[in-house]
């Protein structure tokens, strides 16, 4: 039908990413061009419930290559990919015996380490902030952190060019120096 307002495939907009301070109160894992927000949560007593959670902001310039690589960094160093791993090496020694156990272990050291050395740059440059929370206290810079989340947000909603997104996301990265 043409002329109509209906939201076809091409049309429909895509579903707007939570705030990040909702990510950290929700304690959902949430991430953008200019980083992402990794909420752990912790139990140190059976009646507490605490979180540490991370804002980490990329160097502007960062490729979605990139993104995606520093994503597979970060989720093979979870519960995730241990148990990722564990499945492919059981997978292999069962189809393939001892020796293709052997090889999807090399296989595996070679890719972390292929991941590792195409994102060094942008790891090491990362920027970080870090609170831990547990009922009644907070630790880190949460007064901070609520700043830095507020202008990710309005970077993200806004309807910016992109040259003029990353001269945005270059000027909050420069406050976490």
């Amino acid at each position: 039908m043409t002329g109509t307002n209906e939201d076809t495939p091409m049309t429909r907009r895509p579903a707007r990413r939570i705030s990040v301070l909702q990510a950290i109160t929700e304690g959902i894992p949430t991430s953008s061009r200019w980083g992402r927000v990794d909420v752990t949560p912790l139990q140190i007593a059976q009646q507490q419930r605490s979180i540490r959670a991370t804002l980490s902001i990329y160097p502007p310039g960062v490729t979605s290559r990139e993104r995606t690589l520093m994503h597979l960094r970060k989720l093979g160093t979870t519960w995730v990919g241990l148990l990722g791993y564990l499945a492919v090496l059981v997978v292999a020694g069962i189809v393939l015996g001892v020796l293709g156990a052997a090889m999807a272990i090399a296989v595996l050291i070679a890719l972390w380490a292929g991941i590792a050395l195409a994102t060094s740059g942008v790891n090491k440059d990362t920027r970080c902030l870090r609170i831990y929370a547990r009922p009644g206290s907070v630790g880190g810079e949460m007064a901070r952190l609520e700043e830095i989340a507020t202008e990710l947000d309005a970077l993200d909603t806004a309807n910016l060019d992109p040259v003029s997104y990353e001269a945005e996301w270059g000027r909050i990265y420069r406050q976490l120096a």
